[in-house]
């Protein structure tokens, strides 16, 4: 039987649009399955923990046992948090809104029907406390907790959940005012949601999909509140309305974003008066402001800055896994990287163990592939590229190409979690030209970067590149819909860059999404990635770990396996 990608996310207008929303972070911390299983059994309690987040206490390197930010007394109402972020917020409808910058903030305002807390790497009950798959992964059924209330007092009800599903993916619905980059993406087997009764909702897919459960851990599943959306219309966006533990106050572009304590919070009010988020999208300038005290936390920190952070007497580091892939394409259609040992050597001649130590400040760690470490579906048993120079020039010489040759890299200057990517670039360049591949760097801005590729690398600005940056950065450890997406689905629409194809792999990746049964699941991704790794489409480079700084007086944060989110309910400081 042949398997393909589901229609809807064949008919996703930009790549790059989705690609927003990607960024960093698996480390040396293992991270444990999310996915609940398929067929049948309520779902609520959660599985095995990963290790907690750590605080790097001041002039050290490394962390403290503490699993937050420190132990600085009885937590205290009162105050407000400055959020330094590294790009402005995108917009406020779940719908609507791309990007890791703008699901972090988001966050706070709008509650899940599932999430992930703590340092726990299960899907958590949020507004749904429980839910069970059928039998034939064609339905999920969940219910919902009583007395649940939005910001505007209307309760978050069946009816609720199945207007805010409406609105993204019935293109009919009056509410819909798309077309939308991630809703048909995170849910292209959505077909419809029904009201069983007030505090049960069902939803119907079209064909078996293991990955939809999963899939509600993103923010764009945000149940929104129907009177506000409809009294807003497509101004929702700007007067946001959710039933997470923060209210909206105010929106000043490109300054700042203010938000207040929401007291009527179903599980408790937070400790904090207000949250303030600045876009400093300068990353030295992102750093002082949080060096003089002007913001409290930064979010997004550069490696280079991690030392200055650890020596500190007015800082703590505060890091912990997630689930990232940085990567590089290669480009299959360019005449040298057509052959599969060209594309190995590639990957023999980066030295990823030294940029990770000396670029990266070793907050991550080496990768194989597109799985995380640790992971259920991840395979340690492929071809694997440590560093080795005359092993690359060895396949070089065995391609024909052993007096090397130039190779065009586009680089993007900075971007939602593209770490330290021009740095990285670099090194690269130095390392491949021990080989003989002269890279010839174009960087470009990020925004430009994502629309310049979004067609792949044959033809950008009438040039056509050999290697590009990429990254993704996942809610859970299910590899599911973004595998495909990025290795498999062609540009225009999809997001397989380098034209890689093989009719093999991307059966079994298909099988995997269709299957219900996880062992079988995890086999298929296991045998997928042994295939990729022995065809290299990719340099594969690391998984980075999500690093964060914060002031000395800042309590409570613990950072979670899914970087789009950030729980600071119970942030306080002294």
């Amino acid at each position: 039987m042949t398997y393909s990608l589901p229609n809807a996310m064949r008919r996703i207008a930009s790549r790059r649009q989705v690609l927003k929303g990607a960024a960093a972070a698996v480390g040396t911390l293992g991270i444990t399955s999310l996915l609940a299983a398929c067929g049948g059994d309520s779902s609520s309690d959660s599985t095995d923990t990963a290790s907690a987040s750590t605080a790097s206490s001041s002039g050290s390197s490394g962390s403290s046992a503490s699993p937050s930010t420190g132990d600085a007394g009885t937590p205290k109402k009162g105050g407000t948090l400055v959020v330094g972020m590294e790009a402005e917020i995108s917009s406020f409808d779940p719908a609507v809104m791309t990007g890791t910058s703008t699901f972090r903030p988001v966050s706070s305002i709008f509650d899940m029907l599932v999430n992930l807390y703590g340092t726990e790497s299960g899907l958590q009950p949020d507004i749904a406390e429980s839910w069970e798959v059928a039998q034939d992964a064609q339905s999920v059924t969940m219910k919902l907790r009583p007395d649940v209330k939005f910001h505007d007092g209307t309760a978050v009800d069946a009816e609720a959940v199945v207007f805010s599903f409406e609105r993204m993916l019935n293109t009919n619905d009056p509410n819909y005012f798309g077309p939308y980059a991630f809703p048909p993406f995170f849910y292209p087997t959505y077909k419809t949601s029904t009201v069983i009764d007030p505090l049960n909702v069902k939803f119907e897919l079209t064909q078996p999909d293991a990955t939809f459960l999963s899939a509600l851990a993103w923010n764009t599943a945000s149940p929104v509140s129907p009177t506000a959306v409809k009294a807003a219309g497509k101004d929702f966006s700007n007067k946001p309305v959710g039933a997470g533990p923060f209210k909206f106050v105010s929106w000043d572009k490109n300054v700042k974003t203010t938000m207040e304590r929401n007291d009527d919070y179903w599980n408790g009010a937070p400790l904090l008066d207000q949250i303030i988020w600045k876009p400093i999208v300068e990353e030295a300038a992102r750093f002082n402001q949080l060096l003089s005290g002007e913001v409290d936390f930064i979010v997004s920190i550069d490696p280079q800055f991690v030392p200055q952070v650890q020596a500190s007497q007015d800082l703590q580091l505060i890091q912990g896994p997630s689930l990232h892939t940085w990567w590089v394409y290669l480009n299959t259609h360019e005449e040298h990287l057509k052959d599969k040992r060209v594309r190995q050597a590639l990957n023999y001649g980066v030295d990823k163990a030294s940029l990770i130590k000396n670029i990266l400040h070793d907050t991550a760690v080496e990768s194989r592939g597109w799985c995380w470490p640790n992971t259920w579906a991840y395979e340690p048993d492929v071809v694997q590229y440590p560093y080795d120079p005359d092993k690359a020039k060895e396949l070089l010489a065995q391609a024909g190409f052993a007096d090397g040759f130039d190779l065009e890299y586009l680089v993007p200057e900075s971007g939602s979690g593209m770490v330290a990517p021009k740095q990285i670039a670099t090194a690269m360049q130095a390392d491949l030209k021990k080989i003989g591949i002269n890279l010839k760097i174009t960087t470009l801005e990020w925004i430009s970067y994502l629309a310049a590729t979004a067609n792949g690398l044959d033809s950008v600005n009438g040039k056509q590149f050999g290697m590009s940056q990429e990254s993704w950065m996942n809610p859970v450890d299910d590899p599911g819909l973004w595998v495909e997406f990025e290795s498999v689905s062609m540009p225009p629409g999809g997001g397989n860059t380098g034209y890689y194809e093989n009719s093999e792999y991307a059966e079994l990746l298909a099988k995997a999404r269709t299957t219900t049964d996880k062992t079988q699941r995890a086999e298929f991704y296991k045998q997928a990635q042994k295939i990729f790794a022995e065809d290299a489409p990719w340099i594969f480079m690391f998984h980075s770990n999500f690093v964060t700084a914060a002031r000395k007086n800042v309590h409570g944060i613990k950072l979670n396996p899914d970087q789009n989110v950030l729980h600071l309910k119970d942030v306080w400081k002294s």
